[in-house]
């Protein structure tokens, strides 16, 4: 039942959120309310509010790389990484009120996560010899830790960094243009 409720939880708050509904505006009650449940359970399983959201959009999150990884699997691994990362940062851009927060949380207070996505793809990216020769697992992960915070740093501070690089990174076209940046300083032999 606690697995259960934890699950009915996290799935109400996606919901909301996929109803694009602000996030100041979503409280703990409509939570439980969509949820079904108790509002002391969601204070049972989840620290805070902010923990709790943080979770929900990592949900989503996890949906999206997921799917990356089940499909297209004739697409070489640099490719599907491309494709990843726009996918991610289109859904930062259509989530973005949430992303802020997300990112914000991210940085200072939970576990390093989003990176270990990657992780698998920049491996298979160096297997197949595109990534530019054999490296050391820990080379790996702080290329996805590296790739993954330039990305959240631009979200975080879109309004900035669209001042800094003369033109709106949200812009669908401009976000795809600075992840090949980004991909094409990191793998440049793909």
């Amino acid at each position: 039942m606690k697995v259960e409720s934890k699950e009915q939880i996290l799935g109400a708050a996606v919901k909301l959120i996929q109803e694009g509904k602000e996030p100041a505006d979503i409280t703990v009650r409509d939570i439980a309310a969509e949820a079904n449940v108790q509002l002391g359970l969601i204070n049972y399983h989840f620290r805070t509010k902010d923990e709790l959201m943080y979770q929900a959009v990592g949900v989503l999150r996890y949906k999206l790389a997921s799917n990356i990884f089940t499909k297209d699997k004739d697409k070489n691994a640099y490719m599907r990484f491309r494709e990843m990362l726009i996918e991610i940062c289109d859904m930062s851009v259509k989530y973005s009120q949430y992303m802020r927060f997300t990112v914000e949380y991210e940085l200072t207070k939970a576990e390093i996560v989003v990176p270990q996505y990657i992780i698998p793809l920049i491996r298979e990216i160096y297997a197949t010899g595109s990534g530019g020769g054999k490296v050391s697992e820990t080379s790996i992960r702080i290329k996805a830790y590296e790739i993954i915070s330039i990305l959240q740093l631009i979200f975080f501070r879109a309004k900035d960094m669209s001042n800094y690089l003369g033109f709106d990174v949200l812009d669908y076209d401009r976000m795809v243009e600075v992840i090949d940046t980004i991909l094409n300083d990191h793998f440049p032999n793909h």
